[in-house]
Parts: C-alpha cells; structure tokens; sequence
C-alpha cells in the first residue's frame, strides 16, 4: 500500500443504496493522483437482508479483486439484522481518471499480512499496533471500575500505559495528577477490523461534571496514531506558573533516549537552533506557492540539541500554527540513527478552547508531554492561548462552557539524517488526518451549471489564462503537501485577497481569455479554493484558537468573499455568504466597545478592519445577503474615528495626519477608505457622509482627495473621555492654534500595548507638534516605556494584558479640563537596550529581535503591586493662543518597590536649564518651557534621540525646514527624571508660540502643589489623590483636586477637578462635589455645573 501525503479535491459520484452490489464510482477532476484515500460510505439493508452476527461484506477494486475493507457504526433491526452501518475502504483514482468499486455479499478480505492494524490484549490492558507494527503502537488500559468510595488517581489508572517502540519495548511509564477525586472509569475497543481499531476511554471525577473522555486510533491509511480527548472538569485557580494537574507521557526512558528536538515555529532562542532556523520544507517551496515573507510561513522547521535540564517546558503544541516562539503544531524527538517520536496537532475544528500539550522535562531532566486535565489561566508564552485576554480573538462554539477539546497524533518512526527533511514523515502522517481528504472532499460540488456557452470563450490561450492555471495548480499542489499547515492566519487571508485573487481576477471578469478547456478547469479549482477559504482548515473559528490579530478576522471574511466571486453560481454561495455576514457581525459586537470606540488602534482599524469589511459588506448586499454595518454601534464607531486626528502638522505641509497610536506611524486616511464609507453613508446619513469626506480628505493632498459629497462637514471635535479607553483634551479646534492632548488608558490592547503606549500621551499645542511621543511607524515597533510621555518601572516593561488600566475620572470645563488615571503593575520584563538597535535601513537587527523574543517569553520578576496614578489637568484661557498650559502629576499606591523614571520627550531643536525650570527650543513653531514642581531637587537625565519616520501610509509630502537636516525624520529631546520607589512627580508644561508669548512665573507651594503666573491669572492648582486642606491669602479649600484662578480683570474662580471641595474663596463660602466652577465677580457669583453628580452650595 502506498501512503500518501496530500490531500486533494475529488469529484465523486457516488450511489446511495439499500441493496448489496451496488458500485461507488469515483472521480478526480483537478490532476491528482490519490493512493490508499480511506473511503467510508454509509449502508442500509432492509429487515432480514443481512443476517445477524458480523456483517459479511466485501469490496472489491476496480480490477474486481477483494480489498481491505471494513464495516463499522453497525446498527440493527428488532429481528436482529443488520440496519445500517459504515463500509470503509481505500481507494486508488489515478488522476483526471476514475475508479469503480463494488460493495458485494461475502467474507470481508483480510489482506496481506503487514498491511493490518492489530490489537494484542492482555490483564487490565491492550496494545494497539500500526499497520504491521512497523510504527510501533500505544499500551492502553482496558476494562472498567466504579469505586465504592472516590480515589486519588495513580498512574495505575492513566489511559496511556506507554508508548510501544517498533521492537515492542515501552518507551516509558506515563504518570498523572488528577483534579479531582475518580469515581469509576471504563475503557474498551469500540471499532476493530483490519482497516483501523479505535479505542474509548472514560472517566467520572468526583466533581460535576468532571468528565474526561480520550478515543485513540490507529489505521491503516497513516502510521499516526490519532488521539482525541475531550474533558470538563472545572477550573483550576492556578496560574501557568504553578499549574500541575496534569497527565505526563514519557518520550524517554531506559529503552529509548533522545538528544535532539525539532519543532515548527518561531524559535525562542539560539539555542533552540542549533541544528536547523525556521527551514521551510523543501517539498514546500517547489511547489512555487509559498508567500516569500518569511513570517507568513505557518510550520517552519527548527533543531535544536535537548539540554536535559530539569523540569523546562521546551514547546507548546496547538492544532493550530501561531507566531509565538516555541509554540505550534509539530514537535519531534529524535535519537539519531534509532527512532523518532513526534506529535501533531491536527483536525484545527476538533479543538474547543484548546489546552496545549506541554513538550518539556521533568525533575530527572528527561523529555515527557505533560496534558492538562483541567482549565487554567494560561501564558501567552508557554500555552499559545490567553482566554482572558481581550486579544483572543478565538471564540469557542458547540460546546458547554468549561469544555476543553484537543486533537492530535503520534507518530514513531526510523530517524532520519537530512535536517531539512527531519519533519517531512511527521507532517506527511498529519496531513492525511487533517487536510482535505478524499471522503471529505468526494462531497463537494465540483461541476454545476455554467451560464456561457463555449462560442463565447476563446479559441486560444492567453497570458492571464495560464497565470490563473498556474497559479491554481501551485495551490493546489501546496495544499495537497501541506494540508492546514503551510501557511496561516494573514497568509492566508490578505495572501489569498491582495496577491492572489488580482492574478485570477482578469479571467473572471473576460472569460474570452480562457479556452472551454481551460475555464473548466479553472471552475474545479476555483471551487476547491473557495471551499478552502470558507472552512475551518483556513479559519478555525469556532474552536477557539488564538487567530491572531483582531483584524485578521475581517482579512479571513474579505478573503472568503473573494473566493465566492469565482465561482458566482455555485451551490454552496449563499451559505457561506450567511456565515460571512454573521462572521462580521459577531467580529463588531466583540471588538468595539459600548461607546462605539474600537479595540484595535488606528492603522489597522483604517487600513484593514473597516476597509476591507467594506469590500466584503458589498458583496453580501449585493448578494441580498444582508448588511454587516446595519447596527447602531457600528455607526458609534464611524462617528468617532475623527477623533483620531491631529491638528494641522507643519511637517506634513499642513495636512492632518492619524495619530500613531499602537503599530502604526503618522498617517493620512486612504481614498479606498473614504470612497467606501461616503458611498455607504450618503443616502442612508448625509450629515455622517459629510463628516466622513472631511475626515479622511483633511489628511490627502488635493489630488487624492475624494469628492462624492457636494460639501464637507468637519465634526464638532471636543475634549471627551471614552470609557475603557482613554481621554483627550481638545481647545480651539478648527482654528490655527488647536491643542490636542490625547491619552490612552484602558482596555483597548490590540496593537497599543505591547507598543508600551497605555498611559503614555501625546500634546500638539497651540496648533503645534511638541510634546509628543514616538510612532512606530510599522518598522521599527520601539515598544519600550522610555520612548513615551510616561512614567517606567526600573527601565522594564509591564507584562501587558495583565492588571487594570483605565481613566477613572475625567471633567471638562471652560476653565480647565482634567483627567485621573490608574495602572496596576505586579510584573516586569526585562527589555534589552536603551533604544532599538536598528540597521541602515531603520529595522531591527538580530540582536534587537533577539531582545525581544527574550522580552516575550521570559516569564519576568513578580513584584508587590504597585498602583501608578496619573493625573493631569489643562488649565484654558479662551482664546486658544492664550496662556494654555498643562499640569502632570504622577503617584504611586499599593506596595512600590521599584525605581521610576519620568520620561518627557520634545520635538526640540535643543533644551536650556536653569534649576528646575528647563526650555526647549521647538522644531515647529511652539517652544515647551517645563517647571519641576516635584521632586524638589530632582535627579535629571537629558538626551536626543530619533530616527527615520516611516511614511508608512502617508499620502503627504513633508516640509524640510521642520525636520533636522531638512530629512524626513522625528528626533526629540529627552528629560527623564529619576526616583526611588513610590516618590511622586509633578511639572507643569507651558507651551509658548515661538517669538510671540512671554514666559510664565513658576513657584513650588508643597509636592502637590503649584502656582503659575500668566498674562491672563495666578493660579494655583492642586492635584492630590487624597483630600487635604491647603490656603492662601484670602483663601482656603479642603479637597482632592482643584484649582483657584486669580485673574487680571478682577475675576476670581474655584474650578473643582472631582470629589468634594469645600472652604472659602474671598469673602465667599463654598461647598460642592463633582466638577464644577464658582466665578466671584464684583461680589456675584456665578456656579457651573458639569454632570448628574455635581452639586454646589454657596454661603
């Protein structure tokens, strides 16, 4: 028997009968070859037709002789015979050919020996062997047992005995800490014949429901074993780092000891490569269909040599590729020149809120797989899934919550020397279970009507025909090799959409091109794509895989919705275009919060989420499918994206341009974007439809502009706070001296926090850029705190994703807007250098990449946590090139234990210091003078740093003489300010038109405390986390965060930031909660109050 490894598309027609000796006819349409394809076809019998006992049926091949055959999922009539059931084979269809076979009465065949699965049974166990024991086999346990009274679990009782080796000598004994108590459990052979034995195991812990159920196969169509566990047995309150309920297999042991492992992925470290570095497979790369980005490739090769150190875990095995290091679908142990053992995951739709299997060491040092056998919190790093993440872009259906499935097979075969093909047998085996078999695919509709007629197709070859051909069958080709596992997530998607489907697209559009040979083809092929892309081979979604970005789900639906436009017509459109829309739908339900801000950050909500939704939108009411945008919430988000925009920007020739928030550099809104959304907009809300033009014309030179709307209507952009996201201060917008403070702090984690921007802000003043803090650009990402406006904990990163981040309290009012925000911090990362090491080019190099794969997998130091608070408050005058000015204030609860640094940085051509009172000289055209209020007598660091701003999506040019050396580039200046644990920091930033606005008067009141001096008022402003008394002449106030204005016309003003105030200003009495402003003028006053909450009384 031959064993394939591909896995292809057949057309089949196949006949449903009820009587024996009936044929099966089998096709291959698209130029394949298929060898020893397992065929199950379902059977029925009338009463009494098949006698009772074993059903006596055989198969015979197309030359009319007997093959290997089996039946299975018997069922029987009342009188005993036999119902209905499953008749398996396996078929050989040469390709573009057909084979026949009969299903007859008589003894079913037995074959030649070697070629069957076996079972061996003994006391209390069985061993199921491969086809000829040639793989060796699996000892399981075998019988049943309810105990009177719940027992602790031993290894006397674990479903795995052992491993068997080909000679028939165990690799090792398996061991097994249970979460609970076993009540009983029962193991048996359900399925055996000469084709494939199947065994079932099932036990009852003492907690509800507390199953745990694991079905091993083997067969004769692969020499992988194939293991299916599913089990809910509550959770764990354990972390990934103390986590120990688990089922342990030995990989080694006095009978068999490997040195060397190989994996696919990313590699931690060198040392996890020494032997071999992401190597695709060479069978891979001939087919020609690979994508050339390195990163796109799903199961790339690794070897490393085993270090025998103790209790490691080396790899985490999913049935699903990822890009986190050491993480992902194959993992192989070798002892060279002996045998290899190596596990698969496969079936990515047989998982359900996965659990990886754990490849590691144990005390002794020795290589076991470790299972989990109950949920737990997991690492990102060690298990490739965060279910409490607001990243995890898998969704778990079809099962009760709580319910764990996985999915995978072993394999134990003669060890190979080529390094590059060490996986080859591995991955081989893996496909057959996993990719697109022929009884899978034998049910797929192939050939359905096709409306032109052959007179109106051409009568010769084109160009873009055989592009399109060649380009399917490289696709095909691949798929038939690598099944699931070539490529995954972006690859696929925006690999299939972007660079693929344009090379198909002139053939679609003018069939001319093609022959009636040729676009039949192409029509079989087109089909099998679009299955492809319309499953869970390309998009587990359902079984709760981490499937990457959140935005790669809208990449996965517009790839789906390309494919469905080549083969318009077929049968199986209007389903998929059904869980297309109900995809997009559950997507914008998930990743949007209630104030319809977006989870991800600006680059990919505009270049990919919203943009390429549209594409696939279109086609679904186009289709009358239905409308993925009809909903209230989703129009919240367009209403908001404006918010994202900076004030005009010198540097891009007065354009607005795209905060760089998260993974993305200064950038204008894309014309594909606006056409898209106006277009949508303009009948069903012109209004909406006019704000949109504007938004995205604001940041496009004239002749990229889009002109649908006869008018453009600029939104009324405010200072706002967005729960679970951020804030920001806006004065003056719409005049050339607009200033926007924007912070981000909260959930909002898809691409902004591993960048290091939560709680980090960016200032343009006075229609300026300033005081700002780095945009990645898309190369390099900086991810480091220092390279923000913001506080860092002992120059380390926080482990994101981890503790509470969010805006508390905001309150805006004509006289000064303010915000309070928290951060829980209890784990740090070490982050390598003090600034990126960037090559030539402004990308990482090895060392840098090395850095952060360090950063991202090392587990990092626990600490006491530390509750960071920062407050800031923006003292206005009316006139927007008034005296505006800003106060930050930074403190520490909890238990600090770290150092801190302060980091500011200015779009300065230099700085001047005088005490704690420092200069900088703007770029552009406002200048930043800075006042250290506290610490008294502080500790200053001072520097320069920039680098080569990418124009990543930038449609603008840039005016030279605000970039130094008239080059294209952001270079800042650096004051950090450093002190010890839990000591406070509080500067004020003054802004100042360059040439124009004299220097404000600064004075220290107390750390919490400050007085500044302008041409418009004397201030004093106070932003404390705990209420306290503080006075002046003439005044006095009890309460946690204000300000008091002494303006020159004789105004006075109490301007409450939140909580209770309460004492005397002037002559005059005050007690209030909430944020509100009392203003004394000529011996009236006047009270302003802002939100439900706020309350005011006068005396």
């Amino acid at each position: 028997m031959k064993f394939p490894y591909f896995s292809v598309v057949v057309f089949c027609v196949l006949s449903q009968f009820s009587l024996l000796g009936k044929e099966i006819v089998l096709r291959d349409p698209i130029g394949t070859e298929w060898s020893g394809a397992l065929i199950g076809e379902p059977i029925t019998f009338a009463s009494g037709e098949v006698a009772s006992g074993d059903p006596q049926i055989r198969v015979l091949g197309p030359d009319q002789k007997p093959i290997l055959s089996q039946v299975s999922d018997v069922q029987k009539h009342p009188d005993g015979s036999l119902a209905s059931g499953k008749v398996w084979f396996m078929a050989d269809v040469p390709a573009d050919g057909e084979a026949r076979y009969q299903v007859v009465p008589g003894e079913p065949f037995s074959g030649k020996e070697g070629s069957q699965v076996s079972v061996e049974r003994g006391e209390g166990e069985a061993t199921l062997w491969t086809a000829g024991k040639a793989h060796g086999g699996v000892r399981i346990l075998l019988g049943e047992k309810t105990y009177a009274e719940p027992i602790e679990m031993s290894g006397n009782e674990a479903p795995i005995r052992s491993l068997i080796l080909p000679s028939g000598k165990s690799v090792g004994a398996s061991g097994i800490h249970a979460p609970a108590r076993l009540k009983s459990w029962r193991s048996e052979i359900v399925e055996e014949g000469p084709l494939f034995i199947r065994a079932r195991l099932a036990y009852q812990f003492e907690v509800d429901p507390g199953y745990w159920t694991m079905e091993i196969t083997v067969s004769a169509d692969t020499p992988m074993m194939e293991v299916w566990e599913k089990f809910h047995t509550g959770e764990s309150e354990a972390s990934f780092r103390d986590f120990d309920r688990f089922f342990t297999l030995a990989l080694e042991g006095e009978n068999y000891q490997p040195t060397q492992g190989w994996f696919t992925g990313t590699p931690r470290n060198p040392a996890y490569a020494d032997l071999l570095k992401r190597s695709a497979p060479p069978a891979w790369v001939e087919t020609g269909a690979l994508p050339k980005q390195a990163n796109w490739l799903g199961s790339p090769v690794n070897g490393y040599t085993l270090s025998n150190q103790p209790d490691l875990t080396e790899y985490g095995l999913t049935g699903w590729p990822t890009n986190i290091p050491n993480v992902g679908t194959f993992y192989q142990v070798v002892q060279p020149g002996g045998i290899a053992i190596g596990f698969a995951g496969i079936n990515p739709m047989s998982w359900k809120d996965p659990i990886a299997l754990r490849m590691g060491t144990n005390a002794q040092g020795q290589m076991e797989v470790r299972l989990a056998l109950q949920k737990f919190t997991q690492d990102w790093n060690t298990d490739g899934f965060g279910g409490g993440s607001p990243n995890y872009t898998g969704v778990t259906e079809g099962v009760p919550q709580g319910t764990s499935w996985r999915c995978y097979g072993i394999l134990i075969t003669e060890a190979v020397e080529d390094k590059e093909n060490q996986l080859d047998a591995l991955m081989t085996a893996a496909v057959t279970l996993s990719g697109d078999s022929l009884d899978k695919i034998r049910h797929w509709v192939f050939e359905w009507p096709d409306p032109l007629t052959p007179d109106q197709l051409g009568t010769q070859s084109s160009p873009e025909a055989e592009t399109a051909l060649t380009t399917m069958r490289q696709r095909r080709d691949l798929h038939q090799l690598a099944g699931p596992y070539a490529t995954f997530s972006m690859a696929n998607h925006s690999g299939f959409a972007k660079r693929v489907f344009p090379l198909l697209e002139p053939v679609v559009k003018d069939p001319s091109l093609t022959t009636p040979e040729e676009r039949a083809e192409l029509r079989r092929l087109f089909a099998y794509e679009a299955y492809r892309q319309n499953s869970g081979a390309s998009f587990p979604y359902g079984a709760g895989f981490h499937l990457n970005n959140p935005n790669m789900t809208i990449m996965a639906v517009e790839s789906q919705a390309r494919s469905v436009g080549l083969v318009p017509g077929h049968p199986a459109v209007p389903e998929w275009q059904k869980a297309q829309l109900a995809l997009m739908e559950g997507f914008f339900r998930r990743f949007t919060f209630p104030n319809g801000v977006p989870f991800e950050n600006p680059h990919y909500i505009l270049d990919v989420t919203l943009d390429w939704a549209a594409i696939a939108n279109s086609a679904l009411m186009e289709a009358n499918i239905g409308d993925a945008f009809d909903d209230p919430l989703f129009k919240k988000t367009i209403e908001f994206l404006p918010n994202w925009l900076t004030p005009p920007d010198a540097r891009f020739l007065g354009h607005r341009v795209v905060l760089p928030l998260g993974n993305g550099s200064y950038q204008s809104v894309s014309p594909s974007f606006i056409k898209q959304y106006v277009e949508y907009y303009k009948t069903r809300d012109p209004e909406l439809a006019e704000e949109i033009q504007w938004f995205g014309n604001a940041t496009l030179p004239e002749n990229k502009q889009v002109k649908i709307m006869p008018k453009e209507t600029p939104p009324d952009l405010k200072s706002t706070w967005w729960k679970d996201y951020g804030v920001a201060f806006r004065h003056g917008f719409g005049t050339e001296y607009e200033t926007l403070m924007f912070l981000l702090a909260g959930k909002a984690l898809g691409h902004h926090e591993i960048e290091s921007d939560q709680m980090a802000y960016t200032l343009y003043a006075k229609g300026q850029p300033i005081h700002l803090h780095f945009g990645n650009g898309y190369f390099p990402i900086f991810n480091r705190p220092w390279l923000r406006n913001r506080i860092s904990f002992d120059r380390k990163m926080e482990a994101f994703e981890r503790d509470r981040i969010e805006v508390e309290w905001a309150s805006f009012q004509p006289a000064a807007d303010y915000f309070r925000a928290v951060r829980e911090v209890d784990l740090l990362k070490e982050r390598g250098a003090e600034y990126p090491k960037l090559n030539e080019k402004g990308r990482w190099t090895d060392e840098e990449k090395a850095d952060n794969r360090h950063y991202a997998t090392s587990e990092g130091e626990l600490i006491p946590l530390t509750v960071w608070t920062r407050q800031m408050a923006f003292l206005k005058d009316q006139d927007p090139a008034g005296p505006n000015y800003f106060v930050l204030r930074d403190s520490f609860g909890g238990e600090p234990t770290k150092p801190t640094d302060l980091n500011l940085w200015f779009l300065a051509n230099g700085m001047e210091k005088e005490s704690n009172y420092l200069h900088f000289d703007g770029q552009v055209n406002v200048d930043m003078d800075v006042f250290i209020n506290t610490p008294e007598d502080p500790e200053i660091t001072t520097d320069r740093y920039g680098h080569v701003q990418q124009p990543y999506n930038r449609l603008v040019g840039f005016d030279p003489q605000y970039h130094p050396g008239g080059k294209l580039g952001e270079y800042q200046e650096l004051l950090r300010i450093s002190q010890g644990p839990g000591e406070d920091y509080m500067v004020v930033l003054y802004p100042r038109l360059k040439g124009k606005d004299p220097a404000a008067k600064f004075t220290r009141l107390d750390p919490e405390t400050v007085r500044v001096e302008t041409e418009l008022s004397t201030d004093v402003v106070f932003l404390g986390t705990e209420p306290r008394e503080i006075s002046g002449e003439d005044w006095r106030f009890t309460g946690g965060a204000f300000a008091i204005r002494f303006y020159r016309d004789g105004r006075l003003a109490l301007v409450n930031f939140e909580g209770a105030c309460a004492g005397k200003l002037g002559e005059q009495d005050i007690a209030g909660e909430g944020a509100f402003t009392v203003t004394l003028q000529d011996g009236q006053a006047t009270v302003t109050e802002l939100g439900e909450d706020a309350r005011v009384e006068l005396q």
